[in-house]
């Protein structure tokens, strides 16, 4: 396992929302539920270091995306700019 890679996975498993859990020996759903947030953010963590040794991968994405996307363009429900500031309504 290179160095960055371990980085990696160290690093997620130590920001992952339940590493520090002390209770999870009393409940097994809650040894489940880390076990398997730890997985997806291993998983993750591994993706993106894969992504970043690869820029060809990361260009045959972004391809891929646009050719999918197409000409389609989002707009959002909520319109541009600032909200409007009359309180008195």
């Amino acid at each position: 396992m290179s160095t960055l890679r371990l980085f990696a996975v160290l690093t997620a498993f130590a920001l992952s929302p339940f590493a520090i859990a002390d209770s999870a020996a009393d409940d097994p759903l809650k040894a489940e539920v880390i076990a398997s947030v730890d997985a997806q953010a291993k998983a993750l963590a591994m993706t993106m270091v894969d992504l970043y040794q690869n820029p060809d991968l990361v260009q045959a994405i972004k391809a891929e995306f646009r050719e999918r996307k197409g000409d389609y363009v989002y707009e959002g429900i909520v319109p541009p700019g600032p909200p409007p500031l009359d309180f008195e309504q």
